[in-house]
């Protein structure tokens, strides 16, 4: 069994893989030591790559539906935290040199895929998934040397002291090498595994989509990326007011997000089911229909059954009655047997000529048997050779049935029927018999007809004869289906929506709430960035004066952009005025406004340093005139 990707998903995981790349290389290059921080950036690595796999997963489709086991599918998201935790502590305990590195690259790696292959594992497939070892030991080299050279990356990028633009264009360089790398393991650890052609999902498909469900998968993902980076920002030493302003941003962004999210999802239940109500009234109108169309047979047979002719045993008459009442009967042909099945007439052929004997022998039985009109299943004609079905009534002479009048109808009229009704074009509707043979259908029919429903449908019939479901037609189309079974016939109508169709106004929408979301989460970091760069551009302005405040200088205060940092500075401005006011106060004499002594050994120690810089003598005259010096 050939599985198939969807392109725009496959991106998806890789942006995934690669936003995860650079979150974890930034966690890392801002993690210290301590088990909390450890934790967190093993977390932010596990649950990065555990994003980009199951997005990747979800990107991957088989003719038959999927679904996933919670418990085994977030226990592989734990492996990969776990095995980030492991080689983290291993480069704590081992160094950074060659054998920390060496150590943790094999922990990270095992943790990799084990997440991966315990992910394939949560897929409850029978029979189980089949890995070539080849490309399976690839998958997992992969996985060793990306982390090993994620590793060493971002220890180089926590050593260097490069500037902080070149640091960002390398940290960016090695987040799509690593991000390569990550889908390149997942992939190549995919194109490992072989189905069997006879698979068959155990589980329980959801009601989402696998684009609807990577979709929101990736956009949570790369949401709690940006909000891990915040907080490692944020976490620093010193918190920046930029570190501050985006973590404030991300968590005010992200509850809306979830909220516009929830409230889609809501939405389309709503639409949904209504959807399905009105598809099951559908199948009824449908079925109704149909049984309409074999109730006017019926009577036309039934009026035929009681002609004079029969109760004469006139069959050459009867014949040319049969043959003026085909055009308004709509019928392939009219004929009538006896209880070995044997035809007696036939209006596709002359009377009296040569027939072979009926080609639904079990449907002329039912009818002698239970004295009763009986509608078959699809067969083969015996003169017109192609599928047919046939309604058939009891001839009774002298009180007891003789004879068997049937009517053939072709599976075109019941094409006709179904495009009558001018459902929508992308819906996939069929009539089927009593066995779930298919008889008409509005796509395909030509190639589908005389095969079996599909399994999703037959299953979903052995439990209640109306409801609907969710499955895969016969061509592959992922559809939820309403469907239900006639009382009198035993036919099924069912009607099958492609999920595409149903699911597009959710789809448009989340595309637009994930648009919009993305839009405003960078608005808002854009935003707290310009600001975090004005208010610190503010607060750096007023260091070199608040410096030349520390040397006795005047305070000079810069033109201030931001009303609390032009208080600021209008207060130290004023304490510069009273610093002053204070030093003159402690260096000049009261009555002569003379320098005094604390002036004078000021100016001396200044001039001593001059000196001592521009290295030259220095002279003091010291005079002393009858005590007043």
């Amino acid at each position: 069994m050939r599985g198939v990707y969807d392109p725009w998903i496959v991106l998806l995981s890789i942006v995934v893989a690669v936003a995860a790349s650079y979150a974890s290389l930034y966690v890392l290059v801002r993690a210290r030591r301590g088990g909390l921080r450890l934790l967190g950036s093993a977390t932010t690595l596990g649950c990065g790559v555990w994003s980009m796999h199951f997005v990747g997963m979800l990107a991957f489709s088989l003719p038959i539906p999927l679904s996933y086991e919670w418990g085994a599918t977030v226990l592989s998201c734990l492996v990969a935290v776990g095995g980030a935790a492991l080689a983290l502590l291993a480069l704590e305990r081992l160094g950074e040199g060659r054998a920390g590195v060496g150590a943790a690259a094999l922990l990270l790696g095992a943790g990799i895929s084990g997440m991966h292959y315990l992910g394939m594992a949560a897929i409850p497939l029978r029979p189980g998934i089949v890995f070539q070892p080849g490309l399976t030991a690839l998958s997992v080299l992969i996985a060793v040397l990306a982390s090993g050279a994620a590793l060493t990356l971002a220890l180089r990028l926590r050593a260097n002291a490069l500037a902080l633009w070149p640091r960002r264009r390398r940290k960016l360089t090695a987040a799509l090498a690593m991000g390569a790398a990550i889908a390149g393991m997942h992939y190549v650890g995919m194109a490992a595994a072989r189905f069997a052609p006879d698979s068959v999902c155990s589980g329980t498909a959801g009601s989402l989509d696998s684009n609807l469900l990577a979709m929101a998968v990736g956009t949570l993902a790369l949401i709690g990326l940006a909000l891990a980076m915040a907080v490692a920002r944020y976490k620093q030493a010193t918190p920046t007011i930029g570190a501050t302003l985006a973590l404030l941003v991300v968590a005010c962004v992200l509850p809306a997000v979830l909220l516009v999210a929830g409230a889609i999802y809501f939405q389309y239940e709503r639409e949904r089911d209504q959807m399905l109500r009105d598809a099951v009234a559908t199948a009824r109108v449908l079925s109704i229909a149909v049984e309409r169309d074999l109730a006017s047979v019926e009577s036309a047979l039934q009026a035929l059954a009681t002609s004079p002719y029969v109760a004469a045993d006139d069959l050459a008459a009867l014949h040319r009655q049969a043959l003026l009442m085909m055009p308004s009967l709509n019928a392939a042909n009219i004929y009538v047997t006896d209880n070995g099945g044997r035809q007696l007439l036939n209006t596709l052929r002359p009377y009296g000529a040569l027939m072979p004997p009926t080609g639904n022998p079990a449907q002329v039985q039912a009818v002698f048997s239970s004295g009763r009109a009986q509608v078959s299943g699809l067969y083969i004609g015996a003169l017109s050779r192609r599928p047919t079905v046939a309604l058939g009534v009891p001839v009774r002479i002298g009180g007891r049935v003789k004879y068997y009048l049937g009517a053939s109808m072709s599976t075109d009229r019941l094409n006709a029927l179904l495009r009558s009704q001018r459902l929508p074009s992308s819906w996939i509707v069929a009539v089927h018999d009593r066995a779930g043979v298919i008889m008409a259908r509005t796509h395909e029919s030509a190639r589908f007809l005389g095969q079996p429903a599909s399994p999703d449908l037959q299953r979903a019939l052995g439990r209640e004869p109306e409801g609907t479901l969710e499955g895969v037609t016969r061509e592959g189309v992922r559809v939820m289906a309403a469907f239900t079974q006639s009382v009198d016939s035993g036919w099924v109508v069912s009607i099958g929506i492609p999920k595409r169709e149903l699911l597009a106004g959710m789809r448009r929408s989340l595309w637009i709430g994930a648009v919009i979301s993305a839009v405003s989460l960078g608005f808002g970091l854009l935003m707290a960035t310009l600001l975090g760069r004005r208010i610190s551009g503010a607060l750096h302005a007023l260091v070199g004066p608040a410096r030349d405040l520390s040397r006795a200088e005047r305070f000079v205060a810069p033109p201030a952009t931001v009303v609390e940092i032009d208080l600021l500075a209008e207060a130290l401005e004023k304490t510069s005025q009273v610093l002053f006011r204070t030093q003159y106060q402690a260096q000049h004499d009261d009555l002569t406004g003379l320098a005094n002594r604390t002036l004078l050994f000021e100016i001396a120690r200044q001039q001593v340093e001059l000196c001592d810089r521009r290295r030259v003598e220095m002279a003091l005259l010291f005079v002393d005139l009858d005590g007043f010096k």
